[in-house]
């Protein structure tokens, strides 16, 4: 007995090894087309295509959807340094575009036009169509990602005033679009005007729970891209009932309190000249009430701390500027000025609860709430909303204010 338990002792390392050395049925990665990012439009004929259907390159489908598919290449996906390459270098990815009406048969699809299947294992982003997001629910235009065990739930979703397609190109060599797309997402500690990225766990939480949600804007022109703005969603039909711009992408963060740096401009009103104020914090509080005859009330407090960060004051009238107070109380009146807008474009031309105070009243009055929330756009566009602001300039930078 002894002699067999010291056999199975020197056994067990090697078998141990073998174990460890990889999975038998793994795939290497070089045999596999990366796909990083998807564009998901409306139909529209793609020449390519067009030309291999006259061909017999055709299937059975309804043509719902024109589906971009970003393959990236494997160099750019493990080279240090993959969106630096030298101008003279081809393109690190390339485009495919197939037209269907099953996004996992438009995947399955590109195997006929590829020498090595695609995986979705690294995909960055999604990106829909104006036109297809007013027709088709994004509900049904991300089923496949959400039950997809390849994909992963950090994967971003954008919307784009125009062809999702153009987003997804770029005229630099050495840029890899979705990976750009993605990399701007980030950017919300420089600015105001980006609002915290919307992931596939994200969207399904708002889908599921049947609320209106937002989707940062991308727009694209002459090979390069721009968020600007985003896409407001109906939490009832998925679908796409209009835009905010910048500036009212702007106004929701202050009203959320949700803004991680950035910069506010306004025009002193002597001068005409431009001053900024650099946030440094924000906060908001939101409190909801019913009045007298049963409409919701919201109150809404935004406070801000921040620098004195520029200042256009005419060099020969030194003295003519304003002085901190006077700047404090312009500032503050612009943000108010930009959120009492947003909320009158929301409740009276969209008449839509883009803002999230449905939310706000589900947590603070849950008995309100689920008398309300059947019709709740509706209740929204009725409700009063009254916005305070208060901003304080705490520096002037390390400029004398004197000066």
């Amino acid at each position: 007995m002894p002699r067999v338990a010291l056999m199975l002792k020197i056994a067990l390392p090697f078998f141990l090894v073998i174990l460890l050395s990889g999975c038998w049925s793994s795939k290497e990665i070089e045999s596999q087309s990366l796909y990083i990012g998807m564009a998901l439009d409306k139909e529209w004929s793609d020449k390519t295509e067009e030309a291999m259907n006259r061909k017999g390159g055709d299937y059975q489908k309804k043509d719902v959807i024109t589906s971009t598919i970003q393959i990236v290449s494997m160099e750019s996906a493990t080279s240090p340094g993959a969106n630096s390459l030298g101008s003279g270098r081809k393109k690190p990815y390339r485009n495919i575009v197939i037209s269907g009406d099953s996004v996992i048969e438009i995947i399955r699809e590109a195997a006929l036009k590829l020498d090595k299947p695609i995986i979705g294992h690294h995909l960055k982003v999604i990106v829909i169509g104006s036109k297809l997001a007013e027709s088709v629910g994004v509900d049904q235009l991300v089923d496949f990602y959400l039950r997809d065990n390849d994909i992963r739930m950090s994967t971003m979703v954008f919307v784009s005033k125009g062809k999702a397609s153009d987003v997804i190109k770029s005229d630099a060599s050495g840029d890899i679009p979705s990976t750009h797309l993605a990399g701007i997402a980030d950017n919300q500690f420089r600015t105001i005007k980006i609002l915290p990225a919307q992931t596939l766990v994200t969207l399904n939480g708002h889908l599921q729970a049947g609320e209106n949600f937002l989707l940062q804007n991308v727009i694209a022109a002459k090979g390069e891209m721009k968020v600007s703005g985003a896409g407001v969603f109906d939490g009832t039909t998925r679908t796409l009932k209009g835009f905010l711009n910048e500036d009212e992408v702007g106004s929701l963060i202050w009203l959320n309190g949700l803004g991680k740096g950035g910069v506010l401009k306004v025009y002193d009103p002597r001068s005409g000249k431009a001053m900024t104020y650099e946030i440094n914090s924000m906060r908001s509080k939101i409190k909801s009430s019913l009045s007298s005859d049963k409409r919701v009330v919201f109150e809404v407090r935004i406070q801000s701390r921040g620098h004195w960060i520029e200042d256009w004051k005419d060099a020969a009238h030194p003295q003519g500027g304003l002085d901190r107070q006077e700047a404090e109380k312009l500032f503050s009146e612009a943000v108010k000025e930009g959120v009492e807008q947003l909320l009158d474009k929301l409740q009276n031309t969209l008449k839509i609860d883009g803002a999230g105070l449905g939310e706000r009243l589900r947590v603070q009055h849950p008995a309100v709430w689920g008398r309300l929330k059947s019709d709740w756009n509706s209740e929204f566009s009725q409700a009063t909303i009254r916005v305070e602001v208060e901003t304080k300039i705490e520096d002037y930078g390390t400029k004398n204010p004197s000066m």
